[in-house]
């Protein structure tokens, strides 16, 4: 456990019975690097934030945090601190970029740029195969997959990816309290219920945030989480947006495409569209 760890979870971290109110994700960014716990205070007291300092100088929360990460460390969680996320996520402004997140099986690929795979839970024979197959393109493209750990678009995609050798990661909309399986988890709070509807918008943006490029496999028009998430990353400019035309586009995807998505009907339009060229293939 390094001091910067444990410096984190004390300021952002929130689990029950928690006495203090966490910082303000602002005080991340008047961290110095490097920093033991006294110098982290007066940096912070320096910058106008007393709370999160006072945080760092009260006994019992740093036991509280240590005792949080070796508990969450059993089940094999660790903090994700801003310089270790994934890239486009920590360089947003926009997207607010969570000061911390608990990790499950996130490795150094993950640490690069990557695409976004998101869509709807119900897909058609066609969309399934295609998220499927955009995946593996991925992983041949050396390009990590970020996703929302749904069932459809989401891990049809994920799946994809680490079938073919790649790496993907799910954005969870709550916690997860047993993971499995070859994809990493990102959560805020591992302990939190599955499923929260303000985590899932959160969520959502954070996949657009850390991606390249986000594809829609397929989105209901004008409802549902894959449309609303896909019209808020295009008001935020979070990034270019692809959508799946196949021969039977979902009607949120042709919307999506008319307010200006890049179309893309087949694997060689993805890799087009992402300018990146195939690698030869990963062992699994």
């Amino acid at each position: 456990m390094t001091t910067e760890a444990l410096a984190y979870v004390a300021m952002f971290a929130d689990w029950q019975g928690r006495r203090l109110a966490t910082a303000s994700p602002r005080a991340a960014r008047a961290l110095p690097s490097g920093f033991t716990l006294e110098e982290a205070a007066l940096r912070l007291k320096a910058v106008g934030h007393s709370q999160a300092a006072a945080l760092l100088e009260d006994d019992e929360i740093l036991q509280g945090s240590q005792l949080l990460i070796e508990r969450r460390a059993f089940a094999g969680w660790s903090p994700l601190l801003p310089q270790e996320q994934p890239p486009y996520l920590r360089e947003s402004v926009t997207a607010g970029a969570p000061p911390l997140l608990w990790a499950y099986g996130y490795g150094p690929r993950l640490r690069q740029p990557g695409i976004g795979i998101v869509g709807s839970r119900a897909l058609t024979p066609q969309e399934a195969r295609f998220a499927s197959a955009a995946g593996e393109a991925c992983a041949h493209m050396g390009m990590p997959v970020f996703s929302g750990g749904a069932a459809g678009a989401d891990s049809f995609g994920a799946a994809g990816a680490a079938r073919a050798g790649g790496s993907a990661a799910h954005f969870l909309p709550g916690g997860c309290r047993e993971p499995f399986g070859p994809v990493a988890l990102l959560t805020q709070n591992p302990d939190a219920e599955g499923f929260d509807r303000i985590e899932a918008l959160t969520r959502n943006k954070w996949i657009y945030a850390s991606s390249e490029a986000t594809l829609v496999v397929a989105s209901r028009f004008g409802e549902g989480g894959s449309w609303a998430g896909a019209i808020a990353a295009m008001k935020a400019r979070l990034g270019r947006i692809l959508v799946y035309m196949g021969h039977q586009p979902s009607a949120g995807n042709v919307a999506l495409a008319k307010l200006g998505a890049r179309p893309v009907r087949c694997v060689d339009d993805l890799q087009e569209a992402l300018g990146h060229s195939m690698q030869p293939r990963l062992a699994v």
